[in-house]
């Protein structure tokens, strides 16, 4: 329905190709053999605040301004989506490490889990979200590598418009053989500055200035 009502054909996607709808060539993979990139790698910075200028996707490596931390860097297991494997996660008292894996994707605007491990964590927090009690919540805290990705409740809560206080994360279970799987989305990807570095086939992740 969404292709139906909205004004668009499609999506034009910076993933791989073994994805590509009907084989087409994605149009990253045209621009590194057209030579019109120094580097085969692009970045996503991403303002805190719902329409907020200053978001930049910059073409051939990253823009060292938007970084407040060096970037640390993990392997893709796939070749399909921005695929890497995550060795935990945890949000106030529960926890889990069980067959953990993060799609990290610029065009979901939150972050999105496991029915059952979602439904888990969210039993901790009221049904009803109080945006003017944020530092009441717990912390959101991703494992990748060796490195804990923190979430501040004012990172994964939605305040809209301050009237409208709106849990960011939503239950999907994607297909089985990608696991335990999460997508790392904007809400992640406006606190942690993100490298989709496709020539070394591994993604970066520094602090957000």
């Amino acid at each position: 329905m969404s292709f139906l009502a909205a004004q668009f054909d499609g999506i034009l996607g910076l993933a791989f190709d073994s994805i590509s709808v009907n084989h087409v060539e994605p149009i990253f993979y045209a621009m590194v053999r057209q030579k019109l990139l120094s580097d085969a790698s692009f970045s996503f910075f991403l303002t805190k605040e719902a329409g907020e200028a200053g978001s930049q996707l910059v073409l051939g490596g990253v823009d060292p301004a938007y970084a407040k931390s060096e970037f640390k860097y993990y392997d893709l297991t796939m070749e399909n989506y921005w695929f890497i494997d995550m060795a935990g996660l945890s949000l106030g008292s529960y926890s889990t490490q069980d067959n953990l894996h993060a799609i990290v994707d610029s065009g979901t605007s939150v972050i999105v889990g496991p029915k059952a491990i979602i439904d888990e964590m969210t039993a901790q927090l009221p049904s009803s979200l109080d945006c003017s009690k944020l530092d009441t919540y717990p912390d959101l805290t991703f494992t990748i590598g060796q490195d804990d990705y923190v979430l501040k409740p004012a990172e994964y809560i939605l305040n809209i418009e301050g009237t409208v206080c709106q849990l960011g994360l939503i239950a999907m279970d994607l297909p089985p053989q990608l696991g335990n799987a999460f997508i790392l989305g904007d809400s992640f990807m406006k606190t942690y500055y993100t490298h989709f570095d496709m020539a070394n086939k591994r993604v970066g992740f520094a602090l957000s200035a």
